[in-house]
């Protein structure tokens, strides 16, 4: 058989059954892993199958993002691991400037960012911060927890119109007040993610959002877990390529791994404390 016949045999085959490991690759082509890898990176480069632990699987639509409480309960320790990694990061830009404007996205990733973040704040004086959001439980956590701050330190919310499912503002109104700002570091979160679509959304209302954040940041870094890499939304908002850092975790496939790491973007996979690999 030669390789465009495995090629469409493979993606046959995970159509029918969703889930196909590589062993069971090997045993119904009869040929070697190494043969049947190569083929896999073909498929993925051209956008038919993702790579998961151990195999692969049919690429899926996102209809609808989960609920802001959904996500809470998802993915939980890789987002935590995610959250302290680039507090770190915030920590160590902190030390080398004389005052830091930072963007955090809506979601619960960042959110877990806010919190580590905040370890590092209560605890010893830093340059001036200030903290932009769109979303709402971000900016009241930090609004309660600033009195523990020892350093100056300003929130802004963007306002705009309300995505009533994950408690954050979108729209043009939110997309509009990002622009105002020189923003240092912003940490964009996403729910849909790959090498061949980049990050997407199934909301439209978050296009000019994303699309303001990656004009106003020095520095973009993309921060999502492992769980939402091979899915895709309606709506693409920009290849990897336009982050300078991606941050996730520890389950992404290695083969993956492999792949984003020839892209010209800095790949930081953190373990499940927090370190970065």
């Amino acid at each position: 058989m030669i390789p465009i016949e495995r090629q469409i045999f493979i993606y046959q085959y995970v159509q029918t059954h969703q889930l196909v490991t590589i062993e069971t690759l090997i045993e119904q082509l009869n040929v070697s892993a190494m043969t049947i890898r190569r083929d896999i990176q073909i498929l993925e480069k051209e956008g038919k199958i993702i790579s998961v632990s151990g195999g692969i699987k049919i690429r899926q639509a996102l209809i609808e993002e989960p609920s802001y409480q959904e996500k809470l309960v998802l993915n939980q320790s890789q987002k935590a691991a995610i959250g302290q990694a680039s507090a770190t990061l915030i920590k160590d830009s902190l030390q080398k400037s004389t005052g830091l404007t930072l963007y955090l996205d809506a979601g619960t990733t960042c959110f877990e960012i806010a919190k580590a973040m905040m370890q590092y704040l209560s605890t010893k004086i830093y340059p001036p911060l200030t903290v932009i959001s769109n979303d709402f439980a971000i900016i009241t956590y930090l609004t309660l927890q600033a009195p523990r701050v020892h350093s100056p330190f300003s929130l802004f919310h963007t306002g705009g119109e309300v995505d009533l499912r994950n408690a954050s503002a979108v729209g043009n109104y939110a997309a509009e007040f990002i622009s105002h700002f020189n923003l240092d570091l912003a940490f964009i979160s996403t729910s849909s993610w790959d090498l061949v679509r980049g990050i997407s959304t199934p909301s439209a209302a978050k296009i000019s959002v994303k699309e303001n954040l990656l004009k106003a940041c020095g520095q973009c870094i993309l921060v999502s877990d492992s769980s939402k890499y091979g899915e895709y939304g309606r709506f693409k908002i920009c290849d990897l390529t336009a982050f300078d850092c991606i941050i996730t975790d520890w389950k992404l496939p290695k083969a993956v791994q492999d792949t984003l790491a020839l892209l010209p973007v800095k790949l930081l996979i953190v373990d499940d404390i927090g370190d970065i690999d």
